[in-house]
């Protein structure tokens, strides 16, 4: 999966959504120095959601770093 930390661009002239998926080409533009984690209280990019919803929800679990396989199966 491709899910990420939340972060979005504290730039005035950006659009004031938050990302949370590396595949998004919007989230992908903003430069290191303009992002900022976290999503405050900024609705989810467009794009994010879409690909989000595209990949099947189970390899978020089993994909992850933080969580592993343990996580995944103590969830079902």
């Amino acid at each position: 999966m491709a899910k990420v930390d939340t972060y979005y661009s504290i730039r005035d002239s950006a659009t004031r959504v938050h990302h949370n998926n590396d595949k998004c080409i919007d989230g992908k533009t903003i430069e290191s120095y303009v992002k900022s984690t976290g999503t405050e209280n900024r609705p989810l990019c467009e794009e994010c959601q879409q690909l989000n919803m595209a990949e099947p929800a189970f390899l978020e679990n089993v994909a992850s770093p933080r969580r592993g396989l343990f996580a995944w199966f103590q969830a079902k």
